[in-house]
């Protein structure tokens, strides 16, 4: 798990709370009546409830000076997993204690612009020079990439006047993979996959060559022992060889702004991720190709883990949720779908500057370069499905053609 440290670099901030505002106007009508009736007591308890707000002001500030926070988090997960953050809060300061402090992370996700406070702990007491470790659990039901913008601490300690926050700059980012399902459960998807195919020569696979006397250097546990026990002496079976099982995914994923575009979208990058992940465990290799960015050839866990990172980089389109709010029936409206096809581009967000094509069939000059494997096209709906002029073998598999309730379980 990667560590997120708070830097030296912080910037402080000031915000009066409503107890501190009604304290204030109190402490105004008490010094006016002091003015006004000239009485010593008066006077005494002016200066009383001043030197108080004065102790809250710069108390509160001196309690968020020196004290450090680091953060484990973890930097892949996937959607709808519970996964732990751990916060640790160092307080080294030689006399005073930290008092009523509460810790917030600030983090931006690719969809959306705005900074997101996440709350991760609350101290109601910190000793002098020692630390402490507050666990919290998150689950994260969108996939995407979360950058880390910083930590703020704050504290309306000792009397909640005044808030102080700190605000810590850190680095980091947490990548969500898409939710990966289990190709049992897609019959009609895993029927389409090609099968890895084997030749008539020796090798390593897994059918039956030839049965042989034993030799020096074969594998113990490649002993036949019927055939011994028959010939009377030493026989060792011999396997076929299995062809390099190279598949090629591509993810057609250009948006258009059609009709269900972000559902279907959405379930052609939750294919692909199952995909990857059920021929990566089955030792293929394999090779990912989208508008943004290509995975090339590999197997392994290794490029898995790659294939499942450039799927959640993929940007995110969230249009359907401003169209469920109360008044998104007003863009439906005749003459106003503009307005939405608009909104829609200022929320979805592109993770770094990808060059994306400007329509579908993007694909088509890079079938001529695939000279060994098999090829899966993956399209939102059956009308992207253009006629590759090539002879690369080529399974297309249309979002919009699989069973509703296929969709329903990804999208859920």
């Amino acid at each position: 798990m990667p560590t997120a440290k708070s830097s030296k670099r912080s910037t402080y901030s000031l915000q009066i709370t409503p107890a501190g505002l009604m304290f204030s106007i109190m402490v105004m009508l008490v010094a006016v009546l002091a003015l006004s009736s000239g009485n010593n007591l008066l006077y005494v308890l002016v200066a009383v409830l001043v030197a108080t707000l004065a102790l809250s002001l710069f108390a509160s500030r001196s309690i968020l000076s020196r004290v450090d926070v680091e953060l484990r988090y973890p930097e892949r997960t996937s959607a709808g997993e519970t996964v732990c953050f751990d916060l640790t809060i160092g307080n080294r300061r030689r006399l005073f204690p930290v008092l009523s402090l509460t810790a917030t992370l600030i983090e931006q996700s690719s969809w959306s612009r705005r900074l997101m406070r996440v709350e991760q702990g609350y101290l109601p007491l910190l000793p002098r020079r020692t630390e402490a470790q507050v666990r919290t659990e998150r689950c994260f039901m969108r996939r995407g990439v979360y950058r880390l913008r910083g930590f703020r601490l704050e504290t309306r300690s000792p009397f909640g006047f005044f808030e102080h926050r700190r605000l810590m700059p850190v680095d980091g980012q947490i990548r969500i993979h898409p939710l990966v399902y289990p190709l049992t459960d897609f019959e009609s998807i895993r029927r389409r996959l090609p099968g890895q195919q084997e030749s008539p020569r020796k090798g390593s696979g897994g059918d039956l060559y030839a049965i042989r006397d034993a030799q020096g250097r074969d594998p113990h546990h490649h002993v036949d022992w019927k055939a011994t026990a028959r010939a009377n002496r030493l026989m060792v079976r011999e396997f076929t060889n299995e062809d390099q099982w190279q598949m090629t995914i591509i993810l057609d994923c250009v948006d258009e702004g059609g009709a269900g575009s972000e559902q279907y979208y959405e379930t052609a990058i939750a294919v692909a991720a199952s995909l990857a992940d059920d021929l990566s465990r089955r030792g293929a290799q394999i090779q990912l190709l989208t508008p943004a960015r290509t995975v090339p050839f590999g197997s392994g866990s290794a490029q898995r883990l790659a294939i499942l990172d450039l799927l959640a980089e993929l940007p995110v389109y969230v249009d359907q949720e401003s169209r469920r709010r109360w008044w998104g029936w007003i863009f439906r409206l005749p003459g106003l779908s503009w307005l939405a096809r608009d909104r829609g581009a200022r929320r979805g967000v592109t993770v770094g500057d990808h060059d994306w094509p400007d329509s579908p069939g993007w694909y088509l000059e890079r079938l001529d370069q695939l000279r060994a494997g098999s090829v899966l096209l993956i399209v939102p709906t059956a009308e992207r499905r253009p006629p590759p002029g090539s002879g690369t073998l080529v399974t297309v598999i249309a979002c919009d053609e699989l069973p509703p309730e296929y969709v329903a379980a990804i999208l859920t």
